[in-house]
Protein backbone atom coordinates (compact mmCIF):
# COMPACT_ATOMS: atom_id res chain seq x y z
CA UNK A 1 0.00 0.00 0.00
CA UNK A 2 1.27 3.49 -0.82
CA UNK A 3 0.30 7.03 0.07
CA UNK A 4 -0.40 10.00 -2.13
CA UNK A 5 2.26 12.62 -2.73
CA UNK A 6 2.40 15.11 0.20
CA UNK A 7 1.15 17.79 -2.19
CA UNK A 8 -2.24 16.10 -1.78
CA UNK A 9 -2.49 17.76 1.64
CA UNK A 10 -2.55 21.17 -0.03
CA UNK A 11 -4.90 19.94 -2.77
CA UNK A 12 -7.31 18.54 -0.19
CA UNK A 13 -7.08 21.75 1.84
CA UNK A 14 -7.86 23.92 -1.17
CA UNK A 15 -10.80 21.67 -2.09
CA UNK A 16 -12.18 21.86 1.46
CA UNK A 17 -11.77 25.63 1.57
CA UNK A 18 -13.54 25.96 -1.78
CA UNK A 19 -16.47 23.85 -0.61
CA UNK A 20 -16.90 25.32 2.88
CA UNK A 21 -14.86 28.49 3.08
CA UNK A 22 -16.93 30.62 0.73
CA UNK A 23 -20.15 29.98 2.65
CA UNK A 24 -18.43 30.65 6.00
CA UNK A 25 -16.77 33.85 4.77
CA UNK A 26 -20.01 35.08 3.20
CA UNK A 27 -21.86 34.37 6.44
CA UNK A 28 -19.19 36.30 8.33
CA UNK A 29 -19.60 39.28 6.00
CA UNK A 30 -23.36 39.20 6.54
CA UNK A 31 -22.89 39.20 10.32
CA UNK A 32 -20.53 42.17 10.69
CA UNK A 33 -22.56 44.85 9.01
CA UNK A 34 -22.71 46.82 12.28
CA UNK A 35 -18.90 47.23 12.47
CA UNK A 36 -16.91 49.99 10.81
CA UNK A 37 -14.98 49.30 7.61
CA UNK A 38 -11.51 48.77 9.16
CA UNK A 39 -12.70 46.41 11.89
CA UNK A 40 -14.89 44.56 9.41
CA UNK A 41 -11.91 43.93 7.10
CA UNK A 42 -9.85 42.62 10.03
CA UNK A 43 -12.65 40.26 11.07
CA UNK A 44 -13.04 38.95 7.50
CA UNK A 45 -9.25 38.41 7.23
CA UNK A 46 -9.29 36.50 10.54
CA UNK A 47 -12.16 34.31 9.36
CA UNK A 48 -10.36 33.52 6.10
CA UNK A 49 -7.11 32.60 7.89
CA UNK A 50 -8.95 30.41 10.42
CA UNK A 51 -10.91 28.58 7.71
CA UNK A 52 -7.72 28.10 5.65
CA UNK A 53 -5.86 26.55 8.61
CA UNK A 54 -8.81 24.30 9.40
CA UNK A 55 -8.94 23.21 5.74
CA UNK A 56 -5.24 22.29 5.81
CA UNK A 57 -5.73 20.25 8.98
CA UNK A 58 -8.60 18.38 7.33
CA UNK A 59 -6.38 17.78 4.30
CA UNK A 60 -3.58 16.42 6.47
CA UNK A 61 -6.02 14.11 8.28
CA UNK A 62 -7.45 12.75 5.02
CA UNK A 63 -3.99 12.25 3.49
CA UNK A 64 -2.66 10.38 6.53
CA UNK A 65 -5.44 7.78 6.50
CA UNK A 66 -5.69 7.10 2.75
CA UNK A 67 -3.63 4.45 0.96
CA UNK A 68 -3.97 2.67 -2.37
CA UNK A 69 -2.44 -0.16 -4.39
CA UNK A 70 -2.99 -1.22 -7.99
CA UNK A 71 -2.36 -4.57 -9.63
CA UNK A 72 -2.90 -6.01 -13.08
CA UNK A 73 -6.46 -7.12 -12.35
CA UNK A 74 -7.64 -4.96 -9.44
CA UNK A 75 -7.22 -1.77 -7.48
CA UNK A 76 -7.38 -1.57 -3.66
CA UNK A 77 -7.89 1.41 -1.34
CA UNK A 78 -8.03 1.92 2.43
CA UNK A 79 -9.43 5.12 3.96
CA UNK A 80 -10.78 6.35 7.27
CA UNK A 81 -9.29 6.82 10.74
CA UNK A 82 -11.90 5.35 13.09
CA UNK A 83 -14.08 3.57 10.55
CA UNK A 84 -11.84 1.78 8.08
CA UNK A 85 -13.23 1.60 4.58
CA UNK A 86 -11.69 -0.92 2.19
CA UNK A 87 -12.60 -0.87 -1.48
CA UNK A 88 -11.60 -3.36 -4.18
CA UNK A 89 -12.19 -2.44 -7.81
CA UNK A 90 -11.89 -5.02 -10.56
CA UNK A 91 -10.22 -3.70 -13.71
CA UNK A 92 -13.10 -4.89 -15.91
CA UNK A 93 -15.50 -2.62 -13.99
CA UNK A 94 -13.49 0.52 -14.77
CA UNK A 95 -15.40 2.83 -17.12
CA UNK A 96 -13.18 5.88 -17.33
CA UNK A 97 -9.84 7.13 -16.06
CA UNK A 98 -9.76 10.94 -15.96
CA UNK A 99 -6.78 13.13 -15.11
CA UNK A 100 -6.70 16.68 -13.79
CA UNK A 101 -3.85 19.03 -12.81
CA UNK A 102 -4.09 22.52 -11.37
CA UNK A 103 -1.38 25.17 -11.24
CA UNK A 104 0.28 23.78 -8.11
CA UNK A 105 0.30 20.17 -9.33
CA UNK A 106 1.59 21.18 -12.76
CA UNK A 107 4.41 23.21 -11.16
CA UNK A 108 5.41 20.11 -9.17
CA UNK A 109 5.02 17.88 -12.28
CA UNK A 110 2.18 15.99 -10.61
CA UNK A 111 -1.38 15.15 -11.56
CA UNK A 112 -4.55 13.77 -10.02
CA UNK A 113 -6.44 10.75 -11.28
CA UNK A 114 -10.13 9.92 -11.00
CA UNK A 115 -11.28 6.36 -11.68
CA UNK A 116 -14.96 5.72 -12.30
CA UNK A 117 -16.91 2.49 -12.59
CA UNK A 118 -20.35 1.54 -13.83
CA UNK A 119 -21.82 1.84 -10.35
CA UNK A 120 -22.97 5.43 -10.86
CA UNK A 121 -21.94 6.54 -7.37
CA UNK A 122 -22.09 10.16 -6.28
CA UNK A 123 -18.30 10.09 -5.97
CA UNK A 124 -15.52 8.45 -7.92
CA UNK A 125 -14.47 4.95 -6.91
CA UNK A 126 -10.91 6.23 -6.61
CA UNK A 127 -9.66 9.79 -6.53
CA UNK A 128 -5.91 10.20 -5.98
CA UNK A 129 -5.27 13.93 -5.74
CA UNK A 130 -1.49 14.02 -6.21
CA UNK A 131 0.87 11.52 -7.82
CA UNK A 132 3.61 11.53 -10.41
CA UNK A 133 2.52 11.69 -14.05
CA UNK A 134 4.44 8.49 -14.84
CA UNK A 135 2.58 6.63 -12.11
CA UNK A 136 -0.79 7.99 -13.28
CA UNK A 137 -0.03 6.84 -16.82
CA UNK A 138 0.98 3.40 -15.50
CA UNK A 139 -2.28 3.07 -13.54
CA UNK A 140 -4.31 4.11 -16.58
CA UNK A 141 -2.50 1.72 -18.89
CA UNK A 142 -2.79 -1.13 -16.37
CA UNK A 143 -6.51 -0.70 -15.73
CA UNK A 144 -7.54 -0.02 -19.31
CA UNK A 145 -5.08 -2.41 -20.94
CA UNK A 146 -4.40 0.06 -23.76
CA UNK A 147 -1.83 -0.87 -26.37
CA UNK A 148 -1.27 2.07 -28.68
CA UNK A 149 -0.61 1.10 -32.27
CA UNK A 150 -0.81 2.84 -35.62
CA UNK A 151 -4.35 1.56 -36.11
CA UNK A 152 -5.52 2.86 -32.72
CA UNK A 153 -3.78 6.25 -32.80
CA UNK A 154 -6.03 9.05 -31.53
CA UNK A 155 -7.99 10.90 -34.20
CA UNK A 156 -8.37 14.63 -33.49
CA UNK A 157 -12.01 15.44 -34.22
CA UNK A 158 -12.24 19.01 -32.94
CA UNK A 159 -9.82 21.67 -31.74
CA UNK A 160 -11.08 25.08 -30.69
CA UNK A 161 -8.87 28.02 -31.69
CA UNK A 162 -8.68 31.28 -29.75
CA UNK A 163 -11.13 33.12 -32.00
CA UNK A 164 -13.77 30.42 -31.68
CA UNK A 165 -13.35 30.26 -27.89
CA UNK A 166 -13.61 34.04 -27.66
CA UNK A 167 -16.90 34.03 -29.58
CA UNK A 168 -18.18 31.12 -27.47
CA UNK A 169 -17.29 32.91 -24.24
CA UNK A 170 -18.73 36.21 -25.41
CA UNK A 171 -22.07 34.59 -26.26
CA UNK A 172 -22.23 32.02 -23.44
CA UNK A 173 -24.75 33.99 -21.37
CA UNK A 174 -22.80 33.49 -18.15
CA UNK A 175 -22.66 37.23 -17.42
CA UNK A 176 -26.10 37.09 -15.78
CA UNK A 177 -24.88 34.63 -13.17
CA UNK A 178 -21.76 36.72 -12.51
CA UNK A 179 -23.88 39.87 -12.19
CA UNK A 180 -26.17 38.23 -9.60
CA UNK A 181 -23.20 37.02 -7.53
CA UNK A 182 -21.68 40.50 -7.73
CA UNK A 183 -24.90 42.13 -6.52
CA UNK A 184 -25.03 39.76 -3.54
CA UNK A 185 -21.44 40.59 -2.56
CA UNK A 186 -21.90 44.33 -3.11
CA UNK A 187 -25.05 44.29 -0.99
CA UNK A 188 -23.10 42.84 1.94
CA UNK A 189 -20.15 45.22 1.49
CA UNK A 190 -22.40 48.27 1.41
CA UNK A 191 -23.51 47.47 4.97
CA UNK A 192 -19.89 47.92 6.11
CA UNK A 193 -19.40 51.37 4.55
CA UNK A 194 -19.82 54.30 7.00
CA UNK A 195 -23.09 56.21 6.69
CA UNK A 196 -21.43 59.58 5.95
CA UNK A 197 -19.46 58.04 3.06
CA UNK A 198 -22.63 56.42 1.68
CA UNK A 199 -24.44 59.77 1.86
CA UNK A 200 -21.68 61.49 -0.12
CA UNK A 201 -21.69 58.76 -2.78
CA UNK A 202 -25.51 58.83 -3.02
CA UNK A 203 -25.49 62.64 -3.34
CA UNK A 204 -22.89 62.44 -6.12
CA UNK A 205 -24.89 59.82 -8.04
CA UNK A 206 -28.17 61.73 -7.67
CA UNK A 207 -26.51 64.98 -8.71
CA UNK A 208 -25.32 63.36 -11.91
CA UNK A 209 -28.86 62.30 -12.76
CA UNK A 210 -29.86 59.65 -15.23
CA UNK A 211 -26.57 59.75 -17.15
CA UNK A 212 -24.49 58.74 -14.10
CA UNK A 213 -26.89 55.92 -13.19
CA UNK A 214 -26.92 54.71 -16.80
CA UNK A 215 -23.10 54.85 -17.01
CA UNK A 216 -22.71 52.91 -13.74
CA UNK A 217 -25.22 50.28 -14.90
CA UNK A 218 -23.52 49.81 -18.28
CA UNK A 219 -20.09 49.65 -16.60
CA UNK A 220 -21.31 47.00 -14.17
CA UNK A 221 -22.91 44.89 -16.90
CA UNK A 222 -19.79 45.20 -19.06
CA UNK A 223 -17.59 44.16 -16.12
CA UNK A 224 -19.83 41.13 -15.49
CA UNK A 225 -19.62 40.18 -19.16
CA UNK A 226 -15.84 40.57 -19.15
CA UNK A 227 -15.45 38.41 -16.02
CA UNK A 228 -17.71 35.77 -17.56
CA UNK A 229 -15.65 35.82 -20.76
CA UNK A 230 -12.36 35.42 -18.88
CA UNK A 231 -13.80 32.53 -16.81
CA UNK A 232 -14.90 30.79 -20.01
CA UNK A 233 -11.54 31.25 -21.73
CA UNK A 234 -9.65 29.93 -18.69
CA UNK A 235 -11.93 26.92 -18.34
CA UNK A 236 -12.06 25.86 -22.02
CA UNK A 237 -8.60 26.94 -23.25
CA UNK A 238 -6.88 24.40 -25.53
CA UNK A 239 -10.17 22.51 -25.95
CA UNK A 240 -9.50 19.34 -27.94
CA UNK A 241 -11.68 16.32 -28.73
CA UNK A 242 -10.11 13.08 -29.95
CA UNK A 243 -11.46 9.61 -30.57
CA UNK A 244 -9.46 6.47 -29.89
CA UNK A 245 -11.14 3.11 -30.58
CA UNK A 246 -14.36 3.17 -28.52
CA UNK A 247 -13.47 6.17 -26.35
CA UNK A 248 -13.85 9.93 -26.63
CA UNK A 249 -11.14 12.02 -24.98
CA UNK A 250 -11.85 15.65 -24.07
CA UNK A 251 -9.05 17.87 -22.75
CA UNK A 252 -9.21 21.56 -21.83
CA UNK A 253 -8.17 24.11 -19.25
CA UNK A 254 -5.59 26.85 -18.79
CA UNK A 255 -5.13 26.96 -15.02
CA UNK A 256 -6.60 23.53 -14.24
CA UNK A 257 -5.78 21.08 -17.02
CA UNK A 258 -8.48 18.41 -17.37
CA UNK A 259 -8.56 15.28 -19.46
CA UNK A 260 -11.89 13.43 -19.55
CA UNK A 261 -12.51 10.02 -21.07
CA UNK A 262 -15.92 8.79 -22.17
CA UNK A 263 -16.74 5.35 -23.56
CA UNK A 264 -19.12 5.49 -26.51
CA UNK A 265 -21.60 3.05 -25.00
CA UNK A 266 -22.15 5.46 -22.08
CA UNK A 267 -23.57 8.17 -24.36
CA UNK A 268 -27.32 8.28 -23.74
CA UNK A 269 -28.30 11.47 -25.55
CA UNK A 270 -26.84 14.27 -27.63
CA UNK A 271 -28.05 17.85 -27.14
CA UNK A 272 -27.68 20.77 -29.53
CA UNK A 273 -28.09 23.97 -27.50
CA UNK A 274 -28.62 27.35 -29.19
CA UNK A 275 -28.55 30.36 -26.87
CA UNK A 276 -30.52 33.54 -27.45
CA UNK A 277 -27.43 35.38 -28.68
CA UNK A 278 -26.03 32.47 -30.68
CA UNK A 279 -29.18 31.39 -32.48
CA UNK A 280 -29.40 34.40 -34.86
CA UNK A 281 -25.83 33.67 -35.96
CA UNK A 282 -26.53 29.92 -36.47
CA UNK A 283 -24.14 28.99 -33.65
CA UNK A 284 -24.66 26.13 -31.20
CA UNK A 285 -23.03 24.07 -28.45
CA UNK A 286 -23.14 20.26 -28.59
CA UNK A 287 -23.33 18.36 -25.28
CA UNK A 288 -23.80 14.70 -24.38
CA UNK A 289 -25.54 13.01 -21.47
CA UNK A 290 -23.52 10.08 -20.13
CA UNK A 291 -24.65 7.19 -17.92
CA UNK A 292 -22.74 6.04 -14.87
CA UNK A 293 -19.66 7.64 -13.40
CA UNK A 294 -19.33 10.10 -10.57
CA UNK A 295 -20.72 13.55 -10.06
CA UNK A 296 -18.05 15.44 -11.91
CA UNK A 297 -18.21 19.21 -12.29
CA UNK A 298 -21.26 20.75 -13.92
CA UNK A 299 -23.27 17.63 -13.07
CA UNK A 300 -21.30 15.48 -15.51
CA UNK A 301 -22.26 17.71 -18.42
CA UNK A 302 -19.88 16.74 -21.19
CA UNK A 303 -19.41 19.62 -23.61
CA UNK A 304 -18.49 17.91 -26.86
CA UNK A 305 -18.16 20.98 -29.08
CA UNK A 306 -18.23 24.41 -27.35
CA UNK A 307 -19.12 26.27 -30.54
CA UNK A 308 -20.03 25.17 -34.05
CA UNK A 309 -21.91 26.56 -36.99
CA UNK A 310 -25.24 24.76 -37.25
CA UNK A 311 -24.36 23.37 -40.70
CA UNK A 312 -21.04 21.99 -39.35
CA UNK A 313 -22.57 19.83 -36.60
CA UNK A 314 -23.37 16.89 -38.89
CA UNK A 315 -19.82 16.65 -40.25
CA UNK A 316 -18.30 16.62 -36.76
CA UNK A 317 -20.82 14.10 -35.41
CA UNK A 318 -20.06 11.82 -38.36
CA UNK A 319 -16.50 11.46 -37.10
CA UNK A 320 -17.36 10.71 -33.49
CA UNK A 321 -21.05 9.72 -33.06
CA UNK A 322 -22.37 9.09 -36.60
CA UNK A 323 -25.56 7.35 -35.43
CA UNK A 324 -26.77 10.66 -33.92
CA UNK A 325 -26.27 12.60 -37.15
CA UNK A 326 -29.90 12.69 -38.27
CA UNK A 327 -31.55 15.62 -40.04
CA UNK A 328 -35.27 15.10 -39.44
CA UNK A 329 -38.05 17.62 -39.88
CA UNK A 330 -39.48 18.74 -36.54
CA UNK A 331 -43.25 18.36 -36.07
CA UNK A 332 -44.31 21.55 -34.26
CA UNK A 333 -46.93 21.70 -31.56
CA UNK A 334 -50.38 22.64 -32.93
CA UNK A 335 -51.47 26.29 -33.15
CA UNK A 336 -54.14 25.75 -30.49
CA UNK A 337 -51.29 25.30 -27.96
CA UNK A 338 -50.25 28.96 -28.28
CA UNK A 339 -52.86 30.04 -25.72
CA UNK A 340 -51.39 27.69 -23.10
CA UNK A 341 -47.85 28.92 -23.76
CA UNK A 342 -49.04 32.52 -23.35
CA UNK A 343 -50.86 31.71 -20.10
CA UNK A 344 -47.79 29.95 -18.66
CA UNK A 345 -45.51 32.80 -19.65
CA UNK A 346 -47.65 35.84 -18.85
CA UNK A 347 -50.43 34.59 -16.56
CA UNK A 348 -48.69 35.70 -13.37
CA UNK A 349 -49.20 39.36 -14.40
CA UNK A 350 -52.94 38.76 -13.92
CA UNK A 351 -52.26 37.40 -10.43
CA UNK A 352 -50.37 40.59 -9.62
CA UNK A 353 -53.33 42.82 -10.45
CA UNK A 354 -54.33 43.34 -6.77
CA UNK A 355 -50.73 44.34 -6.02
CA UNK A 356 -50.80 46.86 -8.85
CA UNK A 357 -54.01 48.35 -7.43
CA UNK A 358 -52.96 48.61 -3.77
CA UNK A 359 -49.28 49.38 -4.41
CA UNK A 360 -49.17 51.58 -7.54
CA UNK A 361 -45.35 51.77 -7.37
CA UNK A 362 -45.21 48.17 -8.61
CA UNK A 363 -46.72 49.13 -11.98
CA UNK A 364 -43.17 49.45 -13.33
CA UNK A 365 -43.18 45.63 -13.54
CA UNK A 366 -45.44 45.95 -16.56
CA UNK A 367 -42.43 47.02 -18.64
CA UNK A 368 -41.39 43.35 -18.47
CA UNK A 369 -44.65 42.17 -20.06
CA UNK A 370 -43.38 42.47 -23.69
CA UNK A 371 -40.32 40.39 -22.78
CA UNK A 372 -42.50 37.60 -21.36
CA UNK A 373 -44.76 37.73 -24.40
CA UNK A 374 -41.78 37.33 -26.76
CA UNK A 375 -40.41 34.40 -24.72
CA UNK A 376 -43.82 32.70 -24.71
CA UNK A 377 -44.07 32.98 -28.49
CA UNK A 378 -40.51 31.69 -28.94
CA UNK A 379 -41.19 28.69 -26.71
CA UNK A 380 -44.31 27.91 -28.70
CA UNK A 381 -42.57 28.22 -32.07
CA UNK A 382 -39.58 26.07 -31.05
CA UNK A 383 -41.45 23.23 -29.32
CA UNK A 384 -41.83 20.02 -31.27
CA UNK A 385 -40.62 16.48 -31.89
CA UNK A 386 -39.53 14.09 -34.61
CA UNK A 387 -39.08 10.34 -35.09
CA UNK A 388 -36.43 8.70 -37.25
CA UNK A 389 -36.51 4.91 -36.97
CA UNK A 390 -35.45 4.27 -33.35
CA UNK A 391 -34.34 7.84 -32.67
CA UNK A 392 -36.54 10.33 -30.82
CA UNK A 393 -35.82 14.04 -31.27
CA UNK A 394 -37.29 16.43 -28.70
CA UNK A 395 -37.08 20.18 -29.17
CA UNK A 396 -37.98 22.74 -26.50
CA UNK A 397 -36.86 26.05 -25.06
CA UNK A 398 -36.43 27.51 -21.59
CA UNK A 399 -33.98 30.27 -22.40
CA UNK A 400 -31.84 28.46 -24.96
CA UNK A 401 -33.37 26.30 -27.68
CA UNK A 402 -32.44 22.65 -27.07
CA UNK A 403 -32.76 19.75 -29.47
CA UNK A 404 -32.18 16.36 -27.79
CA UNK A 405 -31.46 13.15 -29.72
CA UNK A 406 -32.19 9.89 -27.88
CA UNK A 407 -32.40 6.29 -29.07
CA UNK A 408 -35.31 4.17 -27.86
CA UNK A 409 -32.95 1.70 -26.21
CA UNK A 410 -31.59 4.50 -24.00
CA UNK A 411 -34.96 5.87 -22.88
CA UNK A 412 -35.64 4.68 -19.33
CA UNK A 413 -39.17 6.07 -19.19
CA UNK A 414 -41.54 7.78 -21.60
CA UNK A 415 -44.27 9.62 -19.72
CA UNK A 416 -47.23 11.60 -20.94
CA UNK A 417 -49.77 13.51 -18.93
CA UNK A 418 -52.55 16.04 -19.42
CA UNK A 419 -54.68 18.18 -17.18
CA UNK A 420 -58.31 19.18 -17.64
CA UNK A 421 -57.51 22.18 -19.82
CA UNK A 422 -55.20 20.12 -22.04
CA UNK A 423 -57.89 17.45 -22.39
CA UNK A 424 -60.33 20.15 -23.54
CA UNK A 425 -57.91 21.20 -26.30
CA UNK A 426 -56.79 17.61 -27.10
CA UNK A 427 -53.21 18.26 -26.00
CA UNK A 428 -50.73 16.44 -23.77
CA UNK A 429 -47.15 16.82 -22.56
CA UNK A 430 -44.48 14.20 -23.24
CA UNK A 431 -41.29 13.58 -21.25
CA UNK A 432 -38.48 11.17 -22.08
CA UNK A 433 -35.95 10.25 -19.37
CA UNK A 434 -32.46 8.85 -19.83
CA UNK A 435 -29.71 7.82 -17.44
CA UNK A 436 -27.19 10.50 -16.62
CA UNK A 437 -24.72 11.26 -13.85
CA UNK A 438 -25.35 12.09 -11.12
CA UNK A 439 -29.08 12.28 -11.83
CA UNK A 440 -31.43 11.39 -14.65
CA UNK A 441 -31.88 13.76 -17.57
CA UNK A 442 -35.40 14.55 -18.76
CA UNK A 443 -36.52 16.15 -22.03
CA UNK A 444 -40.05 17.52 -21.91
CA UNK A 445 -42.15 18.90 -24.76
CA UNK A 446 -45.37 20.54 -23.64
CA UNK A 447 -48.73 20.58 -25.42
CA UNK A 448 -48.19 18.06 -28.21
CA UNK A 449 -51.31 17.02 -30.09
CA UNK A 450 -53.10 14.02 -28.63
CA UNK A 451 -52.65 12.00 -31.83
CA UNK A 452 -48.89 12.49 -31.86
CA UNK A 453 -48.60 11.52 -28.19
CA UNK A 454 -50.41 8.23 -28.80
CA UNK A 455 -48.19 7.54 -31.83
CA UNK A 456 -45.06 8.11 -29.74
CA UNK A 457 -46.42 5.97 -26.91
CA UNK A 458 -47.08 3.08 -29.30
CA UNK A 459 -43.63 3.51 -30.86
CA UNK A 460 -41.97 3.21 -27.48
CA UNK A 461 -44.18 0.32 -26.30
CA UNK A 462 -43.54 -1.75 -29.42
CA UNK A 463 -40.87 -4.38 -28.75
Amino acid sequence: MQRQHPAAILALGVETFKNLGFAIVLGGIAGIGSFDLFRGVLIIAGIIIAVALLSLLIGLWSWAFFRYQYESDALHTISGAFLKKRRHIKSERVQTVNREAGVILRALKLTSIRIETAGGLQEAELYVRALRKEEAAAIEETLKGDVVSEDSAPDTVYQADTQRLFIAGATSGGSGFVALIGLAVIGQLIAMIPDDMMERVASWVLAGGVLIILALTISYLFSSWLISLVRYLIRYAFFTVTRENDEIHISHGLIVKRKLSLKLHRVQAVKVVEGLIRQPFSLATVEVEAAGGSAYESSQKFVLFPLLKRDQIGAHLDRILPEFNVDAEITPVPRRALTRYMIRGCGWFVLLTPLFYFVPETLFLLVLLPVFIVFSVLRFRDAGHALHDDLLISQFRYFARTRAYTFKRHIQALEWHRNILQRFRKLASLQSTVLSAPEKAAFKVKDISEEDVWALYKWYSRS
